[in-house]
């Protein structure tokens, strides 16, 4: 079975959702979830 990493709520704003989201190019900002190339992964939402 694919691993689920994040789970998104699209009736939430980004600071309700379960999980941290932000944008992993700031180098001061820890990444919350890592993955390879060829890693199969989902992203489940919630509508």
């Amino acid at each position: 079975m694919i691993e689920m990493l994040i789970e998104f709520d699209f009736n939430k704003t980004l600071e309700e959702q379960a999980d941290v989201l932000h944008n992993r190019w700031h180098p001061d900002i820890p990444f919350s979830r890592t993955v390879k190339p060829g890693d199969e992964f989902r992203v489940l939402h919630s509508s």
